[in-house]
C-alpha cells in the first residue's frame, strides 16, 4: 500500500529502486512487492490508503527476487524497477 499521490507518481514515472538491508543480512536493491496488501504492522507507511497491483505475465519469473523469511504469512520480493517496467503491468486497485 502507498498514498494516492505516490501511486499516481508511480503510474506516471515508474517505480524507483530503494537500497538497504531492510532488517536482513543481505543488501537489497529494488522495489518490495508482496502477494497481498500489507498493513502498518508489516512495514507499510502509516498514511497509506491506496493499493497498487503489479501483475506479471508469468509469476515464476519472480523466483530469484523472493525474500524468504521464516514465519511470514505472505510472500515478498525485492524486484528491480527496470524488471517491473519490462515485464509487468501496474494499476491502482
Amino acid at each position: 500500500m502507498t498514498t494516492l499521490e505516490r501511486a499516481l507518481s508511480i503510474l506516471r514515472d515508474g517505480f524507483r529502486d530503494g537500497e538497504g538491508y531492510y532488517m536482513t543480512d543481505m543488501r537489497l536493491r529494488g522495489v518490495f512487492l508482496s502477494d497481498r496488501p500489507l498493513d502498518q504492522n508489516e512495514g507499510v507507511i502509516s498514511d497509506a490508503d491506496t493499493i497498487l497491483a503489479v501483475e506479471f505475465g508469468v509469476p515464476a519469473i519472480l523466483d530469484e527476487y523472493e525474500v524468504v523469511e521464516e514465519g511470514k504469512p505472505y510472500r515478498e520480493w525485492c524486484v528491480p524497477s527496470d524488471f517491473i517496467r519490462q515485464f509487468a503491468r501496474t494499476r491502482i486497485v
